[in-house]
């Protein structure tokens, strides 16, 4: 049940802010304390989608965020078992940043996360299905080889 007034979910005894009231969601973040384990906070984002809660919210939500400064950030998208959670790794030889801060920098850079959206995004028998990092990586390079064999005019081997 939503107070009105104050944005407040009741959940039982507790009561659950709603984050957002303008605009459309494509992206989820809950972040936990360093101290807190991620998937604490990607049980949160899954029972967030039960019908009596947040569940009207994910129907435009494309990523699901959970991270902490210890170990970093894992993704899904909406319904994602916690199990199937994805972790988003890059540069991991840089350490001029907290693992979050990197890896969300990374990800939601604006050109990157809109292209995750719009070629990434994909439906296998319904299930709606994002990409692992090697994947997104395997194919930007793919395209990078062709691009360059369609300039030079190569012939094919």
């Amino acid at each position: 049940m939503v107070d009105a007034s104050s944005g407040y979910l009741k959940d039982g005894n507790k009561n659950r802010l709603r984050d957002c009231d303008n605009g459309i969601a494509v992206g989820v973040l809950e972040l936990k304390n360093s101290r807190t384990s991620i998937g604490d906070g990607i049980r949160q984002n899954r029972s967030n989608q039960r019908p009596e809660f947040n569940q009207w919210f994910f129907s435009t939500v494309q990523f699901i965020f959970a991270g902490n400064d210890s170990e970093g950030l894992q993704y899904g998208t909406i319904e994602t078992e916690e199990k199937f959670f994805l972790k988003w790794k890059e540069d991991e030889t840089d350490d001029s940043r907290f693992k979050l801060d990197k890896y969300l920098l990374k990800i939601c850079a604006k050109e990157r996360f809109i292209e995750l959206l719009h070629d990434f995004v994909l439906f296998d028998g319904g299930v709606k299905k994002l990409p692992r990092v090697h994947q997104y990586f395997g194919i930007k390079a793919a395209q990078a080889f062709i691009h360059r064999r369609r300039s030079s005019h190569e012939p094919r081997p």
